[in-house]
Parts: structure tokens; sequence; C-alpha cells
């Protein structure tokens, strides 16, 4: 038997340092990553995660704007190897300390196998 819960369409999964984090979906899928020992027709599920917009959101897009102009001209002027590494996604610094447990009620064990922050330097999403 399929069960279906749906979700309110905000539904805040955390708050990390006054980023609302919300669940934006699930998904079973066949796409795992290629390093993941599977066996055929072994699927897995997807959770997708993403930081609600608001004052917070646009004040550190708007640092790491800033920031990483600065490190573009560090690079240009200093060169690479000085200017050291691009400054962090402000997603990344939102996302990283989030934890996805999955449970059902058959008692299947889920066990992570990868983890990424997606986007383009906008507080965004974690597929």
């Amino acid at each position: 038997m399929t069960k279906v819960i749906s979700a309110p369409g905000d539904l805040v999964v955390a708050t990390i340092d006054g980023v609302d984090v919300r669940f934006a979906g699930i998904e079973l899928t066949s796409d795992i990553p290629g390093h993941v020992q599977v066996g055929p027709g072994e699927r897995g599920v997807k959770i997708s995660l993403e930081a609600i917009r608001g004052h917070e959101t646009g004040l550190r897009d708007h640092r790491y704007d800033q920031a990483r102009l600065q490190w573009v001209e560090r690079r240009r002027t200093d060169g690479a190897e000085s200017a050291g590494p691009m400054p962090t996604m402000p997603g990344v610094l939102a996302f990283e300390p989030v934890e996805v447990q999955i449970t059902d009620d058959s008692g299947t064990e889920y066990r992570l196998v990868a983890g990424q922050v997606a986007g383009d330097a906008r507080m965004g999403r974690l597929p």
C-alpha cells in the first residue's frame, strides 16, 4: 500500500542562523551516484530542501557578492595562489548543519550515500 503525505508549501524543517529551510520535495530515483555500490534495480530517495527567501538571505547574498568581487580582484592583481580559495557560498553555510533522517512504517534501513548543495551562489537549494 502506498501512503502519500502532503505538506504545506513552506514546511519549515530547520532554522539555521536566521535562515528558514523548507522541505521542497521527495523523489524515488534510480539516479544514484556512480561511487555507490548498488544492485540491479535498486533505487534511492532524493530529498530536496530550499532556503526561504527573506531579509537574511538577501543580506548573505549581498555579502557573498561583495566578497567574491574582492576575491576576483585579488586573483587579478596578486595571482590565484595569493587570493586563496573562493569565498564560501551562503547556501553551504546555511545547509551544512542540516541533517536528514528518513524512516518508514516498514522499518526500512536508509543510509546517506551522497549530499550536495546546489545553486548559483544564491541562498538556494539542497537536492
